[in-house]
């Protein structure tokens, strides 16, 4: 391993961090912390099916209604589907990071947008990804359908009452 590789603990304990610092719920962080699940913030405008993340294993433990820019948004904590998870497990292979959380948002009647939010195995990102996370903007992985592989990048979020809403 080399100097400033994370341990899959270390990057764990990271993790649990930067959850607090989005200030997620305390079902979100338990379900990580103790049994070692990534859960989903769900997201999608009022009037649509959100179809949770698109299976059979969903479990909303809360639904909150908000208005932001003028659009009135649920958002609810799911489980993500076995399709999601092997997703994750491809997405943590090939980029080398940790997993923690799903954001989902339905952009449109057609485009749904997964962001993985990660933490990469180098220590030495991990101060301005988490002044970053203070700022709302997170380290993501985002597969993409249709073409295959993933995109790195940043995802634009506000906390509120515990999941998170895209705010771009």
């Amino acid at each position: 391993m080399k100097k400033n590789e994370a341990t899959k603990k270390e990057m764990r304990t990271e993790a649990l961090l930067r959850m607090r610092l989005l200030k997620l719920s305390d079902e979100i962080i338990e379900a990580f912390e103790e049994d070692n699940q990534v859960m989903v913030s769900d997201q999608f405008s009022m009037g649509r099916d959100s179809g949770g993340d698109d299976g059979t294993e969903e479990i909303g433990t809360r639904d909150i209604y908000l208005t932001y820019r003028g659009v009135v948004w649920s958002l609810y904590m799911s489980s993500p589907t076995q399709e999601r998870l092997q997703l994750v497990k491809e997405a943590e292979k090939e980029f080398n990071v940790l997993v923690y959380h799903i954001h989902r948002c339905q952009i449109n009647e057609e485009m749904i947008l997964f962001a993985f939010l990660v933490i990469s195995k180098n220590k030495d990102e991990w101060e301005y990804a988490r002044e970053m996370t203070e700022k709302g903007l997170l380290e993501c992985v985002a597969p993409v359908y249709g073409y295959g592989g993933f995109e790195y990048g940043t995802l634009p979020i506000k906390p509120v009452w515990g999941c998170l809403l895209r705010t771009n």
